[in-house]
């Protein structure tokens, strides 16, 4: 058992590592690509392309057939360090010294809250075993006659039933206010970390907008100001796209993080809203998107005529 219990370490290390080491491998391979672009190199270019692809689907094929071989949080840290780093020896230099004191400080504080919302507990009632647990409409109950031996849960009253919890197969837990399971931080949101889970989404959010905005800087400090002109090439130009992507060849480490920080931003905010949203109507993602298997939130119709069969309405008991 202990031979197999640091195996089980000694696995969880290599793919943090493993998980860690393809942040900086992909930057650095499409930092190689541009330059073998700008000295012409163009099979080198396309060889250096074949490798970064064939990295990553070997990284995805393991994925795909033990899914313990990846490690999110390790990939998530290791873009918020790799960005810091960027900008500390990169950026800092060229860039007004109250700018990269707030991007530093804000990654800094990013760190933090990772760090923080990874040990959380979202709610776990750790002494309720699979035992206590009853399915109804898909949505785990913890039964009536087993309140008496779990002194410990004192959110529950002993006339409540339903803790509008979920067991997660993931974190082996049952969780009160289950929202849902989040692999980047590789813990479930619920009732005790949501909020800290909202002050994440924001964080991550400011540090990319930051980051961008360290990374305009940092190009108008360079030789490629002028897209930044009254006269620089505009979308519609020949030769726009050219230019373009000269200016990513001859900044390819930088601007490669900051298209990824682009992607992310714009999916995080929108995601953000929408959890903001949950709050205010008083629901869970989980809700949200099952409600149809759980009886309290919906009513069913009758057939009517342009409705020959039934159908269910979403209300919202909560609100």
């Amino acid at each position: 058992s202990s031979s197999s219990s640091s195996r089980t370490r000694w696995e969880l290390w290599a793919s943090s590592l493993v998980s860690a080491s393809l942040v900086p491998a992909a930057y650095g391979l499409l930092a190689l690509v541009a330059h073998a672009w700008l000295t012409k190199s163009l099979l080198s270019a396309l060889v250096l392309v074949a490798v970064l692809w064939a990295v990553y689907g070997l990284c995805f094929y393991r994925k795909s057939l033990h899914a313990q071989k990846t490690s999110a949080p390790s990939f998530v840290a290791a873009h918020i360090a790799l960005a810091f780093m960027t900008c500390v020896y990169m950026l800092l230099p060229v860039i007004d010294a109250w700018l990269s004191t707030a991007f530093i400080f804000q990654s800094l504080l990013l760190a933090f809250l990772f760090w923080r919302m990874m040990i959380s507990d979202p709610g776990r009632a750790n002494c309720i075993s699979h035992k206590h647990f009853k399915i109804e409409d898909g949505r785990h109950k913890i039964q009536t006659s087993h309140i008496q031996d779990l002194p410990r849960i004192e959110y529950l009253e002993k006339d409540e039933n339903d803790s509008r919890g979920k067991y997660c197969s993931q974190c082996n837990s049952f969780i009160i206010r289950f929202d849902h399971h989040c692999a980047a931080v590789k813990n479930c949101i619920g009732s005790k970390n949501h909020w800290l889970f909202l002050i994440l989404l924001a964080a991550f959010a400011l540090t990319e907008m930051l980051y961008l905005w360290c990374c305009i800087a940092y190009l108008r400090a360079t030789e490629h100001q002028f897209l930044f002109n009254q006269d620089a090439p505009s979308f519609g130009d020949e030769g726009f796209w050219i230019i373009i992507w000269e200016v990513f060849c001859h900044h390819a480490w930088v601007l490669s993080i900051a298209l990824f920080a682009s992607m992310q931003f714009l999916w995080q905010v929108p995601f953000l809203i929408f959890h903001l949203y949950c709050v205010a109507v008083n629901l869970t993602t989980d809700e949200w998107v099952n409600w149809e298997k759980y009886s309290t939130f919906f009513i069913e119709l009758p057939p009517e005529l342009g409705h020959p069969f039934p159908r269910k309405q979403f209300v919202n008991p909560y609100d």
